[in-house]
Order: C-alpha cells, then sequence, then structure tokens
C-alpha cells in the first residue's frame, strides 16, 4: 500500500497491480463555488473554509459529488498523500488542529490512564509527574531530580523513563490540568 500511495498523483511507469488505500478527509466549508477534484487551501484564518488555489493546496475537493458545491456547504476535503503526520482512525495534519477523538474528558478517567502510563514507562510518581508536566521545569531538591519537558524530548532526571510518548497521552494530561500545554514531545531522554 505505501508504494501505490508514493504514486498516486503521478502517472504508472512499468507494472502496477490493483491496490486499497487510506485517503485522509476533513469536513471543510466552501469560501466559492468549487467543483469536484479542484485544489483548495484555506483561505483566512480560522482553517474552516476553503477556497481554490495552486499556491498553497491542502487537497482536493472529494471527486466523487456529482456537483459543484455552492458557497457555504460543507464537504470532505481529500488531504494529499503523504502529507498526513499520522494515521490511526484519527489523523495529524499540519494545516489542521489537533483532534481530541473519543476521549472522555473525565479528570479522573484520565489521572487513571496516566498513572498507568507512568507505571509502565519507569516513571517516578504521579504527582512528581505532573509537577513536571505543568511547569516544564521541575527541580524539587535544586539538584538531580525532577525533569523537563520541551518540544523535543521529556527528560526525567535520576531514572530511566523510556519509550514514545503517544498524542493521547498529552490530551490526558491537558484534561487533568485543565488547560493547554504548549511543548508536547513525542518521547523520553534520560539525564546520562
Amino acid at each position: 500500500m505505501a508504494d501505490t500511495l508514493d504514486r498516486l498523483g503521478k502517472l504508472i511507469v512499468g507494472d502496477a497491480g490493483r491496490d486499497a488505500v487510506h485517503i485522509a478527509v476533513a469536513p471543510v466549508t466552501a469560501a466559492h463555488v468549487l467543483r469536484p477534484g479542484d485544489r483548495v487551501g484555506f483561505v483566512g484564518n480560522m482553517q474552516t473554509e476553503v477556497g481554490r488555489t495552486d499556491t498553497n493546496p491542502i487537497g482536493i475537493v472529494d471527486p466523487y459529488l456529482r456537483e459543484a458545491v455552492q458557497v457555504g456547504q460543507r464537504f470532505y476535503v481529500c488531504l494529499f498523500p503523504q502529507t498526513i503526520s499520522s494515521l490511526r482512525h484519527v489523523w495529524s495534519h499540519p494545516s489542521f488542529p489537533e483532534e481530541v477523538g473519543q476521549v472522555v474528558r473525565d479528570a479522573s478517567v484520565s489521572e487513571e490512564w496516566l498513572r498507568g502510563f507512568f507505571d509502565s514507562h519507569n516513571c517516578p510518581d504521579y504527582d512528581t509527574m505532573m509537577r513536571i508536566i505543568e511547569h516544564g521545569d521541575y527541580k524539587p531538591d535544586g539538584n538531580y531530580s525532577g525533569g523537563r519537558v520541551d518540544d523535543d524530548y521529556f527528560l526525567i532526571r535520576g531514572t530511566s523513563a523510556y519509550g514514545e510518548i503517544p498524542a493521547e497521552f498529552w490530551v490526558h494530561a491537558e484534561i487533568v490540568l485543565g488547560h493547554p500545554l504548549l511543548s508536547k514531545p513525542t518521547s523520553f531522554t534520560c539525564s546520562c
């Protein structure tokens, strides 16, 4: 499938067989009349209305529509292949804000999820971890403990926390803290 997805939007050279691919779609609103297959991009700064463009297109108007899309009508834009940054039923794309998906916004459920995550990744206790997340840099004794969160890594001092940090982790952390976080690294690093 990855080979076929790399070839979409290009003419086939050589042999090719049947395949099936995932295409990321997003609901948007037409800023002006659009035809199926038109290349579109966001207009304005709300990231909800799209219009025809050749300079910064993010995808095409649903090519399976049988009629033009009128101003103000909602439709699916099919995002260009190889532009989304992850794919798991809910996708990520740099032109769209992150979507929570089906996570229940209950602080007690999120706290329980985080405690389980910390326990399975050799992290310090829940309270220490949440202080590090909330403050970005936390040194309880001013020396070699606590940790730091930046755009690239989640550093835990004095322990060997390991592994990748899924996007769901940050959703739960924001629910528990009650506010959005600026830095959401995707992996732990040690202080060695």
